[in-house]
């Protein structure tokens, strides 16, 4: 795999291993390929501060717990974009509405 398809994610990729599950639901643990990018930010370091990580499957779904729940670890999700187009997973919440 080339390093640039490589998850990046605090959670796993780089900075530890990725949780990885075969079609079968084995578990592995290793570096998982990117399959979404994925926009957060830290509650205690402000709205500002945005972090864009490109993350695994499994990886992707632990932040995805984040978009409900504000006070997860202090983090709040504000985007995740999959590579695949097609995805029905995609979440973007910096849109903004304009009153007039």
């Amino acid at each position: 795999m080339k390093d640039s398809n490589k998850c990046e994610s605090p959670l796993g990729g780089w900075f530890a291993e990725c949780d990885r599950f075969d079609k079968n639901g084995n578990h592995s643990v290793g570096i998982g390929k990117a399959v979404a990018d994925v926009t957060y930010y830290n509650q205690s370091q402000g709205r500002d501060n945005e972090f864009t990580y490109q993350m695994c499957e499994e990886c992707t779904k632990m932040y995805k717990l984040m978009i409900d729940v504000n006070d997860y670890e202090d983090n709040v999700v504000v985007a995740i974009q999959y590579y695949d187009k097609n995805h029905k997973g995609s979440f973007d919440n910096r849109k903004t509405t304009v009153f007039v």
